[in-house]
């Protein structure tokens, strides 16, 4: 007589250090607000670790939000009307640190969206002598 037993499909190698999909849902919501640096510290503090147990670091993030096809915060203001430091100089017709410089004085709506590069948002200029309009005019 012969004795069967049914066990579970053993997990593949892939299944067994893929990030849970509790993360990558949390990773989604948090890019909406967050860089990645940002989302890696978030994810830290809240205890979560990788699909191979490692903390998280901006590129890690990086890695996973493009496998997953998840927009960074950067793509996602981009999209919303936020221009790079060359996009706002021509559209407000001044050299790109000319356009840095209204930045740091406030003159010019500016944010930090990976640790290094700005983002300008048009509407806020506030420029008295600019040769375009904020609305594109």
């Amino acid at each position: 007589a012969t004795t069967s037993i049914e066990l579970p499909r053993p997990r593949s190698s892939f299944e067994l250090v893929r990030t849970p999909a509790l993360v990558i849902e949390e990773i989604r919501a948090l890019a909406k607000e967050q860089t990645d640096d940002q989302i890696a510290c978030t994810l830290n503090s809240r205890g979560h670790r990788s699909g191979t147990g490692k903390s998280f670091t901006g590129p890690r993030v990086n890695h996973l939000r493009f496998d997953y096809g998840i927009e960074s915060y950067r793509q996602r203001l981009q999209r919303s009307g936020w221009h790079t430091l060359p996009e706002i100089a021509r559209k407000i017709g001044v050299h790109p640190q000319t356009a840095r410089m209204y930045a740091r004085k406030g003159l010019l709506h500016a944010i930090r969206v990976n640790g290094r590069d700005l983002l300008f948002k048009t509407a806020t200029v506030l420029l008295p002598n600019a040769q375009h309009s904020s609305d594109g005019e």
